[in-house]
């Protein structure tokens, strides 16, 4: 296994890498929920507890931001994408070992072609796919079998559009199970070719499992991005995306607040770093001139990434990517945004901020986290930790605790 496996995520982080719109349009209005605190004696922190190890082998990617964990009668596994060859693997999180993996045929009736970008599974029988092809989702089981593919085209859309969604698949965000439907983030516009959309754009679309119809979901950009004039960077335009039970939470990148989309309606919730007090502000006036200070502009750039939902103990993480000074990553885009320093904000089900934790720098692998039964897991694979094995996967567990004020 070699570092070079971390080449693999490059794609990923160009697939964003675009130089967003400017901020036009009309500006949209949300229900207010938690305004911004008065206070910041927060008791609750994020402490390491323990660390867990997967061996890998060499056709086995060291670094990865598409992993779930699941439950079913027969234990607890950690599904992990090895995108080197269409592999979802299972690991069992008691022996630590693969148990099973479902491999996918490149072409034929059950072909994805070259690659398999992302997953959700539902039950080992029900397990959503999105194929090399932005404009397909497949239903699959355990066999590798193709089940349903799902195109979403202009004559099944539920309401008149003039707009085909391009599901993408970022790091922060993916595909989600409410419902009958899937519902996914869906790049704007200009995110294809000429990236000058406007952000009157819908971004969430929900796909029926049963039939494949589909429909836009009433979910565009906040508020932020209409009030500040610029160009944004397009990482900076994505929205980490969580569900709990019929709600779908989303943490745009400039944004302070919170959007809860829930049966029809979008509530808003204060969810700040304490770190970051003022506004986020767009990293330039005009459209920038070379490649490089693009990235430079970057390295002094805040970021709302993550969301995750934890369901056993009902709270809210939203990592926050703060300002790096480092100008040795320049001239890669994927290390300018996994190596930023990074916090954690703890909110309680009613979006009430409860703590946040800022964590060490050059450790963890920001992109590569899942929350399990025991707590908040995050990859120890940092590029540039010295304690690094190149053999295993490894996870810090991260467990709450209430500290006494």
């Amino acid at each position: 296994m070699t570092l070079s496996n971390f080449t693999s995520l490059t794609h990923s982080i160009f697939y964003f890498a675009l130089i967003l719109c400017a901020c036009t349009g009309t500006k949209k209005e949300y229900d207010q929920g938690n305004p911004k605190p008065t206070t910041s004696n927060y008791e609750t922190v994020l402490v390491a507890d323990s660390i867990i190890t997967f061996d890998i082998d060499h056709k086995t990617s060291l670094h990865n931001s598409k992993l779930q964990y699941i439950e079913n009668d027969s234990g607890r596994y950690l599904a992990f994408l090895n995108r080197m060859d269409r592999r979802i693997l299972f690991f069992n999180m008691e022996t630590r070992i693969i148990s099973y993996e479902v491999k996918f045929e490149k072409d034929g009736p059950n072909g994805i072609g070259e690659k398999l970008v992302a997953f959700h599974i539902m039950t080992l029988d029900s397990i959503i796919i999105r194929p090399e092809s932005p404009y397909e989702l497949c239903l699959v089981d355990t066999s590798g079998t193709v089940k349903k593919r799902y195109h979403p085209t202009l004559e099944n859309s539920l309401v008149p559009t003039n707009d085909i969604p391009y599901i993408a698949t970022g790091h922060n965000y993916g595909m989600m199970a409410l419902g009958g439907n899937i519902v996914f983030y869906s790049s704007p516009d200009g995110w294809q070719g000429d990236y000058f959309g406007t952000f009157e754009k819908q971004v969430l679309v929900s796909i029926n499992i049963q039939n494949g119809s589909w429909r836009y979901l009433d979910v565009s950009y906040p508020l932020e991005y209409y009030e500040t004039k610029g160009y944004w960077h397009s990482v900076q335009r994505s929205a980490g995306t969580a569900v709990d039970g019929n709600k779908v939470v989303l943490s745009f990148g400039i944004s302070h607040y919170l959007d809860a989309y829930e049966n029809g309606k979008i509530s808003k919730h204060f969810a700040g770093s304490e770190y970051l007090t003022n506004p986020i502000l767009p990293p330039f006036k005009r459209l920038p001139g070379t490649f490089k200070k693009r990235q430079r502009a970057l390295l002094d750039l805040p970021l709302y990434f993550f969301i995750r939902y934890d369901p056993y103990r009902r709270v809210y993480y939203r990592f926050v990517l703060h300002p790096h000074e480092d100008e040795s990553v320049l001239g890669d885009i994927n290390r300018i945004f996994v190596e930023k320093p990074f916090s954690i904000i703890i909110l309680n089900e009613k979006f009430e901020k409860i703590g946040e934790t800022m964590m060490p720098q050059n450790k963890y692998y920001t992109v590569d986290n899942f929350v399990g039964r025991q707590g908040l897991y995050i990859s120890n694979n940092h590029p540039d930790n010295p304690g690094i094995d190149e053999d295993k996967l490894s996870y810090t567990l991260l467990k709450l605790k209430t500290n006494d004020i």
